[in-house]
């Protein structure tokens, strides 16, 4: 069962190639992009063997299922994946894999890419904004891959069909804004596995897109448990904490990064600059900051000006 930002993240990138003569493959795996390029022309050879196997072997439903990840290398052949799908339903009505496929094709149809001022909660932390900024929401094709990952709970074969169909419903509720269903969702599947951090962090995300920074907090903590040397969590940790106001617990998040994971992390001496700088120990803030433009691999937009405003604050 595949990640459903990954997917989306990929069909957009697909769907953004610039040289059309070529196709990048799925191979056939499904929902995976292993990123092999073929030309057209093979790929069309493709779709034509399987619709052969098709021909012979009508109420195969595998084959029919296999052709979907052809089609769905296209733009051109949405439909035809779409009829594919159904018709493997038809055929294996009870299939949880089949109902995971189509729930992601209409996931993938529910999203585009959106502006960054789309954003519904301006003061998400950044790298929380950074994962949710990109999509905008069809409704009409959401509500339909709820419906499908639904049935892949329903019609599950183990724990990781029920975790992956609650995980992924919770996902399109959380593009249509349904954050209640959302977070609904997510508790089922951290009951089902409650040492996953991915599933903590998108009750996270779910939270903080609605403004829910202090429960979220608990979820953080959770994260940094099960992963305590991850600092891409642990600075996502401290951004919410500040946003709490709770900035010298968030000095502590950035100061384990530094002492423990890495001590050339310029975005922990960057963010600690400003927790440092909000409590008003403005000499701490300019080190840190001049110590961030010194690991900065490029020159950041603002270093300047930014330590001319700390230098006069601390004079």
């Amino acid at each position: 069962m595949k990640k459903l930002l990954t997917s989306a993240l990929c069909i957009a990138a697909l769907y953004g190639c610039a040289d059309k003569s070529r196709i990048v493959r799925h191979d056939l795996v499904p929902g995976e992009l292993t990123g092999r390029s073929v030309t057209l022309e093979e790929h069309l050879k493709d779709i034509e063997a399987v619709s052969k196997q098709i021909e012979q072997t009508p109420n195969n439903a595998l084959l029919y299922a296999k052709r979907v990840e052809l089609y769905r290398d296209t733009d051109t052949d949405q439909q035809k994946a779409l009829a594919d799908y159904n018709k493997a339903l038809e055929l294996d009505p009870t299939n949880p894999d089949f109902y995971n496929e189509r729930g992601v094709f209409y996931h993938g149809k529910g999203i585009r890419i959106a502006d960054e001022n789309n954003i519904p909660n301006k003061n998400l932390p950044l790298a929380i904004k950074g994962y949710v900024k990109k999509f905008l929401a069809n409704q009409e094709d959401l509500e339909k891959s709820i419906e499908d990952f639904l049935a892949v709970v329903r019609f599950a074969k183990n724990e990781k069909d029920v975790k992956a169909g609650y995980w992924h419903a919770g996902e399109s509720y959380f593009f249509l804004d349904d954050y209640p269903k959302a977070i609904e969702m997510m508790n089922k599947t951290i009951e089902l596995f409650p040492n996953d951090p991915e599933t903590y962090w998108h009750r996270i995300l779910i939270n903080e897109m609605a403004g829910k920074y202090a429960e979220s907090i608990p979820d953080w903590n959770t994260v940094v448990k099960l992963a305590p040397l991850n600092a891409a969590n642990r600075l996502a940790r401290a951004g919410t904490l500040e946003i709490l106001g709770r900035y010298k617990e968030a000095i502590d998040d950035y100061d384990f990064i530094i002492n423990t994971i890495n001590n050339e992390s310029f975005l922990a001496y960057e963010s600690k600059s400003k927790a440092h700088e909000e409590l008003g120990n403005y000499t701490t803030a300019l080190n840190d900051l001049k110590k961030a433009r010194e690991l900065s691999p490029i020159e950041q937009k603002g270093y300047a000006q930014k330590i001319n405003e700390l230098e006069l604050k601390t004079k």
